[in-house]
């Protein structure tokens, strides 16, 4: 079975599709409801959401690591590079100039500019999210996972 931000991710894609959430995920919805609802646990915690043991991120910095890193994957397949390596190596160039010339003129946006290209878009939403990786070796972690 997928982790609780997987299938909180599945639901959310479902319902703004307009179609029914896969049965794993409509299951582990109406398990984590009825325990808060029957026993009074917290919902966050019921759905496997909480970071309540220590250690454990919350739902929405799982989620916002999730989202990141799949703009991050985006952006490294519009790098040019013969290998998968180069376009991470190219991508790290990238982003030390998206940082250090257009963030700080994009950060209190509401969306990327107009004209921005479909790299800058990415770069914009995935910092939005969070931090960035600040080498090629992370990135390239980041974009061999999923793909």
């Amino acid at each position: 079975m997928k982790g609780a931000v997987d299938n909180l991710l599945l639901l959310v894609q479902a319902m703004q599709e307009g179609r029914p959430a896969p049965a794993a995920v409509a299951e582990w919805v109406i398990r984590g409801v009825g325990a808060h609802l029957e026993r009074g646990i917290a919902l966050e915690t019921s759905l496997g959401l909480g970071g309540g043991s220590a250690g454990r991120r919350r739902a929405r910095t799982r989620w916002q690591q999730s989202a990141r890193n799949a703009h991050l994957r985006r952006a490294h397949s519009l790098r040019e590079g013969a290998t998968p390596w180069m376009r991470s190596v190219a991508l790290e160039r990238e982003i030390t100039r998206f940082l250090g010339i257009l963030w700080p003129h994009w950060r209190d946006l509401d969306a990327p500019p107009d004209g921005a290209s479909k790299l800058r878009r990415c770069l914009w939403h995935a910092r939005r999210l969070g931090n960035l990786p600040g080498t090629a070796r992370a990135l390239h972690a980041i974009c061999r996972v999923s793909r």
